[in-house]
């Protein structure tokens, strides 16, 4: 077994571990909504935790996701679905999101002013197990899950609200600058639910320092990110990670799963991998194309 230690000063030696990998493939389109990936993001790589604010409509396609089992984030892919992981409804106590108490907030920034809609069912995948979602190595492989909206979203009248694109494996490149977002706590343990949504630009782990770092014995379903200092924190599971392809648009390669605390400099921040996950997304769902 290897350990891995960075301090501030070595942040180099994390560097050297990044190879560039490939690029994305500008000739694929990415599912599942026309225009889907627009968004003014820009990120100046302060962490969420203790971190500057996201501007208003820069992250159309986030939601807030709230159930009597706990707050969540989440992400809009199609107009009646929304992304997000597993354990944000069924966790490692045995408890299960009540659908009548399960809303998704959307449209804005500010938690205070966003639209809430009820939703119809959610879906987790039949692979996750949530008594083992307390233990981190076996947490990420199955840790997705989706909720279909009571109505269609509207992307047509509004820059608040847009879906996001999902990201192909050619657009998951090590040391790549990848984007997450969330209104969690400000440090581990905080308890508090931000009122304004916050952002990190992080670095994209390439898959041996992923599974060195991590520990864990398989890092095919998942991807890894860190940055010295910078990461989401408790709140922000089940949100979007996302980058920027050749073309200009965002596309979301991961879903906030677990890390250890909140910005330790020694473990990284780790996400379903979601091209993984693209065929049962699409089943589940009911189409490979359709918005």
């Amino acid at each position: 077994m290897f350990f891995f230690f960075f301090y501030p000063n070595s942040w180099y030696n994390l560097k050297t571990f990044l190879s560039t990998g490939p690029t994305s493939n500008c000739s694929i389109i990415r599912g599942y909504c026309p225009n889907c990936g627009i968004a003014p993001i820009s990120v100046d790589g302060i962490k969420i935790v203790n971190g500057t604010l996201a501007a208003e409509n820069e992250y159309p396609y986030q939601v807030v996701i709230s159930s009597d089992i706990g707050n969540c984030g989440g992400s809009i892919i199609k107009k009646k679905w929304v992304l997000t992981a597993a354990h944000c409804l069924a966790n490692s106590d045995g408890n299960k999101a009540t659908l009548s108490t399960l809303k998704v907030g959307y449209g804005s920034s500010n938690r205070q002013d966003q639209i809430s809609v009820s939703v119809v069912r959610y879906i987790v995948h039949e692979n996750f197990n949530p008594f083992l979602a307390g233990d981190q190595l076996l947490l990420g492989d199955s840790d997705i899950a989706l909720i279909e909206l009571q109505s269609e979203l509207n992307f047509e009248t509004s820059a608040a609200v847009k879906p996001i694109c999902l990201g192909e494996e050619s657009d998951i490149v090590s040391g790549r600058q990848a984007v997450v977002s969330g209104w969690g706590d400000l440090f581990s343990g905080a308890g508090d639910l931000q009122i304004h949504l916050r952002e990190v630009a992080l670095e994209v782990l390439s898959t041996s320092y992923c599974k060195a770092l991590s520990q864990r014995p398989d890092v095919s379903k998942v991807v890894c990110t860190l940055k010295m200092s910078k990461s989401f924190c408790q709140g922000d599971s089940g949100g979007p990670l996302v980058v920027k392809t050749c073309l200009g648009t965002w596309v979301q390669i991961g879903i906030v799963s677990y890390a250890s605390g909140c910005a330790d400099k020694n473990h990284p921040g780790v996400y379903t991998r979601v091209p993984s996950f693209r065929t049962w997304i699409d089943t589940q769902t009911g189409s490979s194309t359709a918005c």
